[in-house]
């Protein structure tokens, strides 16, 4: 190396360690889908520049990756007791045989608060990692919100500024953090059924559900969090809300519902979308077998193979109707464990390129879950798809895309009968031409959004960390009790003023009228005398 290379090389280091910024990521390692989305956003913000520091503790002893494959991980042992929790969740052992009501629904969700919070006081007590973290003096940390404890530990460890991030949608107890109010009369809560047009019956279940979730996490769980971190260091727990600087999340505006929103919510959908690769001959090989092709997945969670036998019935008879059809189905097990023998037009496969084959013109349609990384994979690619949700947020995803004319989805239950499915199918086949031309509208807005995914991710971190939460971008509101916010302290005395009034006018009414008729009850007695 000649000297000018080494002074151009030393000038260079110097410049970009001036510039790049400590970050931690963390992520608990809850499902792929949402440690492999906290990944990404690691990756991206490490080719950035960036000295990125996943912390990813564990909740139970399922397998699953990392997310990241260039940041620095610090992975965490589960508590014991959480681990075993853990393994009886229904969803883990098999999400398709859960139950959509209510009870079940706050059976889970009350399982998760509590094993989020044992899992991070187990964290809290990992004293060599808290020194570990807090020595390294990160600039910013990003965190999805799965529990509440980030926002303790952006005290706990000293970082100046948080980003909350949702590998779903804007989840609905985000909204008064950031000071606004989630509007359950045209907004779909994050894990409900409901098109953006509600029935009556639809917004009552809305409501209520939102306003049991806020006063369960709000008047409940942030207080258990408070104590526990009071108790670890007298951290002040509601301090860390105000290091809230930014909310990514892992959509795109055209795609969601449209809500109410501020300039600290960035949509990055389509961060995770992997480049399409040329297909290997084998997968080219069987494309060319027919003119129209099907691929069936759905993820990496609900696995075809644990769905219940009549399901898997269903979608068996299903592809027999269709013999002028290669179906490629992601099956995790061999043939053996299917209740019926399939057909000779149907490809089973434990594992398939999914992005690469979507990118292919010769798969029709998408028969998918609609997880919220699948169908903006599908969006991004102009691929019409069939949701058939299976649990969580894939329900109210279904709703979302099929709003869009790209889609139309199918309850779980009904795949036990043929028919529906095939309906489904022959349906999107005859109105084809308007789904695809519908399809590749969302192809070309995810192409020419105004601002990429990455470019949004990786200059408003850069931002923040560089200049804190930026204040200057919070809602008043988020200081404002219930009453204020909801200018009740004007209504409510508006409302007896104008109940009073409406009071006084009905006694006024009546003193007039008995006065009147005492008058002419006087007026007819003296003429009778």
């Amino acid at each position: 190396m000649n000297s000018l290379s080494f002074v151009l090389f030393i000038v260079a280091n110097l410049f970009l360690s001036a510039h790049n910024l400590r970050i931690l990521v963390y992520s608990p390692k809850l499902g792929h889908s949402h440690i492999n989305f906290n990944g990404k956003i690691a990756d991206i913000l490490v080719k950035a520049g960036h000295d990125v520091t996943f912390l990813a503790p564990e909740i139970g002893d399922v397998k699953l990756t990392n997310g990241t494959k260039l940041a620095k991980i610090i992975s965490i042992k589960p508590h014991p007791e959480v681990s075993e929790e853990y393994s009886k969740m229904p969803a883990l052992l098999n999400p398709w045989v859960l139950k959509d009501d209510i009870k079940s629904a706050y059976v889970m969700f009350t399982t998760l608060s509590d094993m989020f919070y044992n899992s991070c006081e187990h964290l809290l007590n990992q004293e060599e990692i808290t020194k570990q973290l807090r020595d390294s003096k990160f600039d910013v940390m990003i965190a999805e919100y799965f529990s509440s404890c980030p926002m303790g530990l952006v005290e706990y460890y000293n970082i100046p500024s948080l980003i909350i991030t949702s590998a779903m949608t804007m989840n609905d107890v985000l909204y008064p953090l950031i000071g606004l109010n989630f509007p359950s009369s045209y907004v779909p809560g994050s894990f409900m059924p409901f098109n953006e047009e509600m029935s009556y019956k639809e917004r009552i279940i809305n409501t209520i559900q939102y306003g049991s979730l806020s006063f369960y996490l709000q008047g409940i769980l942030f207080k258990r969090y408070e104590k526990l971190f009071y108790k670890k260091g007298n951290i002040k727990y509601y301090d860390g809300l105000k290091r809230v600087g930014a909310v990514f999340i892992n959509t795109v505006p055209w795609v969601d519902f449209p809500f109410p929103t501020t300039t600290k919510v960035h949509f990055i959908g389509g961060s995770a979308i992997p480049v399409a690769n040329k297909l290997s001959k084998k997968w080219d090989d069987l494309l060319s077998m027919k003119k129209t092709n099907i691929l069936i997945s759905f993820g990496s969670v609900a696995e075809a193979h644990k769905m219940p036998d009549k399901y898997k019935k269903g979608i068996i008879e299903t592809m027999k109707n269709f013999s002028d059809i290669t179906f490629i189905w992601k099956y995790e097990k061999g043939e053996e464990t299917l209740p019926l023998e399939i057909s000779e037009n149907v490809i089973l496969s434990k594992w398939i390129p999914q992005v690469d084959l979507l990118a292919d013109k010769r798969i029709k349609i998408f028969i998918t879950h609609g997880g919220m990384n699948s169908i903006t994979e599908a969006l991004a690619i102009g691929k019409v798809t069939i949701a058939i949700p299976v649990f969580g947020d894939q329900i109210r995803n279904a709703k979302m895309i099929e709003r869009l004319n790209v889609s139309v989805s199918l309850n779980k239950k009904n795949l036990e009968d043929s028919v529906l499915l095939s309906e489904k199918i022959e349906y999107l086949l005859n109105n084809y031409d308007i789904y695809s031309k519908n399809a590749e509208r969302q192809k070309n807005l995810m192409k020419d959004r105004p601002f990429k995914a990455d470019e949004t991710l990786i200059k408003m971190t850069e931002f923040i960390g560089k200049h804190g939460p930026i204040p200057e971008m919070s809602l008043y509101s988020e200081n404002m009790n219930f009453f204020i916010f909801y200018n009740l302290d004007i209504y409510i005395p508006l409302l007896f003023i104008l109940i009073s009034m409406f009071v006084a006018s009905i006694l006024i009414l009546k003193f007039i009228f008995k006065r009147l008729f005492f008058n002419n009850e006087n007026v007819k007695k003296i003429k009778n005398e």
